[in-house]
């Protein structure tokens, strides 16, 4: 994994991922102003001769969604990544060929929005018995030792041992800032987020979850982990919620995957703070801003049943526009007049996910 080439396809993979710099405050454009060559030549050196050591990662913590807590996330330096990145690529066809189709997190050509979508169709095909499962402290208590076990079965490189084993030491840098049981039953599992769907069998599988989880030293969170009957009742899963809803025109009931409520609501928050009073940047960088973080929310949300999410969306973004543009420009009443549709979501004004979804789905018919 020292070889030149895959350190140097690693460089490009972390540097498309961007991020915020490790603890040594070191960034792409640091490093590219001494040379990348220079800079991935030593680094070579020292895989090759065995002198490198991880340096610390950076903690920060980032909300929960929902508001509730904080979920602690880890950023290694540049150089870290770029290592790391080096043995993925090495290791990942390794262990992909015995991962189960279950699993989506964090997998070459999957995505969440894959999970959600299997999730769909197992409650559409009768898996309407829902184990919405939560893991406690997933990522805090993966017990290390089983762990590198596991994968030295399928690696017996040493030193590849060892750089994981280093990494899984690495210290923290905190500032403020298959033998399995079967039943009709399919799981769809993202990172330590999972469910499992089943058809009448929903109690056993939850036995069966506790049994496995115990012998892999993990703890169900049994405050967060619930059965649901989702032909009756909804669960949320990756920012989308499950389960019955009515179509208006025909008062038929149907089985829906649609944007959850704390989605739509951190969307506006997030809105809400670009257009807040004091933001005294020009229009058109306000619009930048706000658009930014539209398309991201709207390529993420753009499966399954969300009309109605983003007509509330693009509702709340015509009600804060008006309010900011009429405190900016001091025009009396709620600027309707002032201030119409065609104007807010113009040209140069903000995107439309109502109407950037119907422009897409004509293009697809064009």
């Amino acid at each position: 994994m020292h070889r030149k080439d895959i350190l140097a396809y690693a460089y490009r993979l972390a540097k498309a991922n961007g991020g915020a710099p490790g603890v040594d405050g070191r960034t792409f454009a640091n490093i590219e102003a001494r040379g990348v060559e220079d800079w991935l030549a030593r680094l070579e050196e020292d895989l090759r001769t065995r002198r490198y050591q991880p340096e610390a990662v950076r903690r920060v913590y980032r909300p929960k969604p929902g508001g509730v807590g904080e979920r602690a996330l880890g950023i290694p330096t540049i150089r870290d990544r770029v290592v790391q990145g080096a043995a993925l690529l090495v290791l990942g066809p390794i262990f992909e060929a015995d991962f189960a189709d279950e699993m989506y997190g964090y997998r070459p050509g999957r995505s969440a929005q894959d999970a959600i979508a299997a999730v769909h169709k197992s409650l559409k095909q009768g898996y309407t018995d829902v184990i919405d499962a939560d893991v406690s402290k997933y990522f805090d208590t993966i017990p290390h030792s089983d762990l590198l076990k596991s994968v030295a079965r399928r690696v017996s490189d040493g030193a590849m041992l060892r750089l994981l084993r280093m990494w899984l030491k690495a210290p923290i840098s905190e500032k403020d800032e298959q033998g399995r049981e079967r039943m009709k039953a399919k799981v769809v599992v993202y990172a330590d987020d999972f469910v499992i769907l089943c058809q009448g069998t929903a109690q056993q599988a939850l036995g069966i979850t506790r049994k496995w989880m115990e012998s892999m030293r993990l703890t169900l969170n049994e405050k967060k982990t619930q059965l649901r009957d989702a032909r009756l009742e909804c669960f949320d899963f990756l920012g989308y919620t499950f389960g019955p809803m009515m179509h208006r025109p025909t008062g038929r009931q149907y089985l829906a995957a649609r944007p959850s409520k704390r989605a739509v609501a951190k969307l506006r928050e997030n809105v809400r703070a670009v257009l807040a009073s004091g933001n005294m940047e020009p229009w058109s960088q306000v619009v930048r801003q706000v658009n930014q973080k539209l398309v991201g929310w709207g390529n993420y949300f753009s499966y399954g049943t969300v009309a109605r999410a983003y007509w509330n969306v693009d509702a709340f973004l015509l009600h804060r526009a008006r309010d900011f543009l009429t405190r900016r420009h001091k025009v009396p009443g709620r600027g309707i007049r002032r201030f119409p549709v065609d104007e807010v979501f113009g040209e140069n004004g903000l995107i439309s996910l109502g109407a950037r979804r119907r422009a897409a789905y004509s293009n697809a018919l064009a």
